[in-house]
C-alpha cells in the first residue's frame, strides 16, 4: 500500500477546500459528493497497514461481516 495512513495538510486549508457555508438555497448534489469526497480524502485510514492505535488491531472478517448484514437488515434507517 503505497498511499500515507492520512493526508495532513493544514486545517485552513481543509476548511478553504470544503467550504462549510450555509446558504437558504442549500446545494447540489454534485456539491455535496465534492464535500463528501473531500472529508473521506483527508480522514484517518484506518485501515492501512501502518496505522496504530490501541483500538485498531487490523479487520475481524466475521466481525465485518456481522456488521455489514446487521446494516443490510435494518430496516428501520
Amino acid at each position: 500500500m503505497k498511499e500515507a495512513g492520512s493526508q495532513l495538510p493544514h486545517h485552513v486549508t481543509v476548511l478553504e477546500e470544503l467550504d462549510l457555508a450555509v446558504g437558504k438555497e442549500g446545494c447540489s448534489l454534485e456539491e455535496a459528493g465534492r464535500v463528501l469526497e473531500t472529508a473521506v480524502h483527508y480522514s484517518v485510514k484506518t485501515q492501512h497497514p501502518h496505522f496504530y492505535n490501541q483500538l485498531y488491531g487490523g479487520i475481524d472478517e466475521v466481525a465485518l461481516t456481522g456488521a455489514w448484514l446487521t446494516e443490510a437488515l435494518n430496516t428501520n434507517s
